[in-house]
């Protein structure tokens, strides 16, 4: 790829990534130097630039997926040995260390990075997730502050499911608290949501599995579920593969949330441990929904078992009315139950699930035929 991206292809580089010339010239520059030792020796030191070291990172990876962590490895070596050691390089061996499975290397590497440069904005963002993964929620919020990148924005955003929600609620009027008194000498309408910190648990799963250190093993997992990535329809796969569900599916029902609390286990607060060890076991199910309430609650029936989960924070989507179909995992959250993601059916979608249910099929094989369904219904 970048043999191919280098010369002829700086500026289609330059495009994709949103990058300057000389920026998606320096890209191009430690791709070929990751490749060939002998080629652009000081490229490294180009890392020092943020922009050049995201582009650098996604486009590396998504190239070589699999050769990625020994060739990155092998070049921060050089670039060590050669006397180059600044931010970036320092971050590139921290993704070298995440894909080892090595945490504490991780953190340290990081932890270098920002005492070489406490602005670089890819450490700031790789840090602050640590922080939340470790439930340090002040340093998070320090780190990610400013910082113009969509994952840091994702994790602000995130954060906020942890504070007291505004709920605009009148002093003479009752709390919504359940406590029976006027909102006035009770929360004065700053009413924590139901299931914030498992929903922000669950955003910082979600985070991993888009890391680079996790995309080998999704894109491994998803190979198997689609018998080998050989599915026939390309469309039907690449809808699948992008939606939340299934990365619900590889949490819940392909091991990926056991590894991911064997491997972060040790930086997770025993809250998050505890819904962790909840969570393990429960599976996608077929549930109807009953009802609907004004506190974004909702009242749902499994379809298979006739078990009822009244659940919260059901957020405004459509798909959750009274008589629509959803394939979801319900997962108790401390609090009650919620539901972090889910796919909408048609009603002829939800006979073939349940009819896949009850058969014991494949969780990603039903997840499939219901697309299936949903593109190209009978006539």
């Amino acid at each position: 790829m970048f043999t191919d991206c280098f010369d002829d292809h700086v500026e289609d580089l330059a495009f994709d990534c949103d990058l300057s010339l000389p920026e998606a010239r320096q890209v191009a520059h430690l791709g070929l130097n990751a490749i060939d030792p002998e080629a652009h020796t000081d490229a490294p030191a180009g890392l020092t630039n943020p922009e050049v070291s995201h582009a650098y990172f996604e486009a590396f990876f998504g190239a070589y997926p699999h050769e990625a962590p020994w060739m990155l490895d092998a070049q921060v070596r050089r670039a060590l040995a050669a006397g180059h050691d600044n931010a970036g390089i320092r971050v590139a061996a921290a993704h070298v260390a995440e894909h080892r499975g090595d945490i504490d290397g991780w953190i340290d590497h990081l932890d270098a990075a920002l005492r070489h440069d406490p602005s670089f904005s890819p450490a700031r963002v790789d840090r602050g997730y640590v922080a939340c993964l470790q439930g340090d929620l002040a340093t998070a919020q320090r780190l990610l502050d400013g910082v113009d990148d969509t994952r840091a924005i994702v994790l602000t955003l995130a954060l906020k499911l942890l504070e007291p929600a505004q709920i605009r609620v009148p002093r003479n009027q009752r709390c919504p608290c359940g406590s029976g008194l006027k909102s006035k000498h009770c929360c004065d309408g700053k009413i924590r949501l139901p299931g914030g910190q498992a929903r922000f648990l669950w955003l910082k799963l979600h985070l991993w599995l888009q890391r680079y250190a996790q995309d080998v093993a999704l894109d491994l997992v998803a190979a198997e579920l689609a018998d080998g990535g050989e599915y026939d329809d390309d469309d039907v796969y690449a809808d699948v593969f992008g939606e939340g569900t299934t990365r619900s599916l590889a949490l819940l029902e392909c091991g990926l949330l056991d590894r991911f609390r064997s491997t972060f286990g040790p930086l997770l607060p025993d809250d998050d441990l505890a819904l962790v060890d909840q969570w393990r076991g429960e599976g996608h199910r077929l549930w109807e929904v009953l009802g609907v309430g004004p506190d974004r609650t909702a009242e749902l029936v499994d379809v298979v078992d006739r078990s009822v989960r009244h659940i919260s924070d059901v957020g405004r989507t459509c798909c959750v009315a009274p008589g629509r179909f959803l394939y979801a995992a319900v997962l108790p959250s401390g609090d009650g139950w919620f539901m972090p993601d889910h796919l909408g059916l048609t009603a002829g979608a939800a006979d073939i699930v349940a009819a896949g249910l009850r058969a014991g099929d494949r969780p990603m094989d039903i997840a499939i035929d219901a697309y299936d369904e949903v593109r190209d219904p009978p006539m």
